[in-house]
């Protein structure tokens, strides 16, 4: 079974906290396999830095998703944490994953 899934998160105070971003929630738990379904992801008002973009994706056999900046210089992903948000950050995303 497909499942359709669209976010869209505006922060009004982003608080304090530690730990990696991720959306927990989903409506039913992903496959554990294919291994990861990728997700579009946008964002604004990030402090991800330069040559960075945003990537998420459904963890396999999970009910979140994953937030990671990727470093376009030297193709790493790391996860994004509070550093990165802003009080007023916007992520919107949207994927399909199977159950």
């Amino acid at each position: 079974r497909a499942v359709h899934i669209v976010m869209y998160i505006m922060l009004s105070n982003k608080g304090s906290n530690s730990g990696y971003l991720k959306l927990w929630g989903l409506p039913y738990t992903n496959a554990a396999s294919p291994a990861y379904t990728a997700l579009a992801c946008w964002c604004t008002s990030m402090e991800i830095g330069g040559a960075r973009s945003m990537i998420a994706y459904v963890n396999p056999g999970s009910q979140w998703c994953a937030i990671q900046k990727y470093n376009e210089s030297s193709g790493d992903a790391n996860w994004c944490t509070e550093a990165d948000l802003n009080n007023n950050s916007e992520i919107r995303l949207a994927g399909t994953y199977f159950v």
